[in-house]
């Protein structure tokens, strides 16, 4: 309901393992050929299931505490939503604002990806 393709274009959707979130493949299609391919990225929402709540927050942690991997150009979309604070390092920091965003205390901005 956000994005509508121009004339002459379609729109298709590859949902990442969880569903429509983060992970989410776009092709933009013209006459039967993709002629680009987006990668959605919702700030906060680390496994993809279009929801920024507490299981997004210990995937966080699990990732700070070396428990899962993410490897940085297969999983560039998550890392970029994990870093809620900007400082290009996931953590317990970044784990307490998606808390807060599920709380209400905080909002995260879908722009800039930092807590407002």
């Amino acid at each position: 309901g956000y994005v509508t393709a121009a004339s002459g274009y379609e729109l298709s959707y590859t949902p990442n393992p969880n569903g429509f979130g983060t992970g989410t493949i776009v092709n933009v299609i013209r006459d039967g050929v993709t002629v680009d391919s987006y990668t959605i990225l919702i700030y906060g929402d680390v496994n993809g299931d279009g929801s920024i709540d507490s299981i997004d927050a210990g995937i966080m942690v699990d990732y700070e505490n070396y428990l899962i991997p993410w490897e940085p150009a297969a999983d560039a979309a998550y890392l970029k939503a994990a870093d809620l604070n900007g400082d290009n390092s996931i953590d317990s920091l970044d784990a307490g604002i998606t808390v807060d965003a599920e709380n209400y205390a905080v909002t995260i901005d879908q722009t800039t990806g930092l807590a407002a």
